[in-house]
């Protein structure tokens, strides 16, 4: 059993990783196209290095989206359900009780990934915005030099940097929301559980047993959650990229047509004038 359990992951994760990569190998391919189509005006207001890092650093936050989320979340959620279900069986209070901590513990991860998204959104503009500046300078480093502006660009760096890291702090600050959002949820679960437990021993509903195997259970609960609060905090930064990636695509060209070339400026046979 151990050894088809590990063959099954195995397989799982080589098809993820090929559907993943397949699929960010495309959008890239595509990404390339759509601006190689676009006129000067966007290539003037985006450095090469902002760019480069839309294509390479964007979609390379998609690969585990692509691969990893959907069946992560599938399979945790269904790991919810039967958990909830075997309580339901046991006792239908204390599976009543559990079914609407696990609704509020997702309700309360979604609240604080949507948060979140935002918040990597400008994490990854800095980000862009950080690299391409880095790239033009390092491009002109012999300009730089020679016009003995070596002071000006590290005051300019030092300036990026400063305005680079509160924001990829107060992104790194989401995931933490998020960790600690699940810890409250699932102790507030836990208290429940005792305390409903502590009532219906007293009561002699259920014997202590019984007590023990819903406490049990429960504990499950927190390998699923804290997978599908993991798969969340990768959601926030895919979430990001994807609305980055998105604006690049709405950009529509100036140019009307498909163009001509330089031989079909003039009629057939026709001769141009040299000056």
């Amino acid at each position: 059993m151990a050894l088809t359990r590990y063959i099954c992951i195995t397989i799982g994760k080589y098809l993820g990783e090929r559907v993943g990569w397949t699929a960010t190998d495309a959008l890239r391919d595509e990404f390339v196209r759509h601006c190689l189509k676009l006129d000067m005006s966007f290539h003037k207001a985006r450095t090469p290095g902002e760019l480069i890092e839309r294509l390479d650093g964007d979609i390379n936050l998609l690969t585990n989206f692509f691969s990893q989320f959907v069946v992560g979340i599938v399979f945790n959620t269904l790991l919810l359900v039967g958990i909830v279900l075997a309580l339901f069986m046991e006792d239908w209070r204390i599976g009543l009780g559990m079914m609407f901590f696990t609704i509020l513990a997702v309700v309360v991860l979604i609240a604080l990934n949507q948060k979140g998204i935002k918040n990597w959104a400008a994490a990854r503009q800095a980000n862009a915005s950080f690299y391409g500046f880095l790239g033009e300078r390092l491009s002109g480093t012999e300009d730089i030099r020679s016009c003995g502006a070596n002071d000006f660009v590290l005051k300019r760096f030092y300036e990026a940097l400063r305005g680079w890291l509160p924001k990829f702090i107060k992104a790194d600050m989401s995931h933490f929301y998020l960790w600690i959002g699940s810890l409250l949820v699932f102790g507030i679960g836990m208290a429940l559980v005792l305390a409903t437990g502590a009532l219906l021993y007293r009561a002699g509903t259920v014997s202590l047993g019984t007590v023990f195997l819903i406490f049990s259970y429960t504990t499950l609960l927190e390998r699923p959650i804290s997978q599908i609060r993991r798969q969340m905090q990768d959601l926030q930064r895919a979430a990001a990229a994807i609305d980055r990636v998105g604006k690049i695509f709405a950009i529509k060209s100036n140019l009307r047509g498909p163009g001509m070339g330089m031989s079909d400026r003039h009629e057939p046979g026709s001769q141009a004038e040299l000056c």
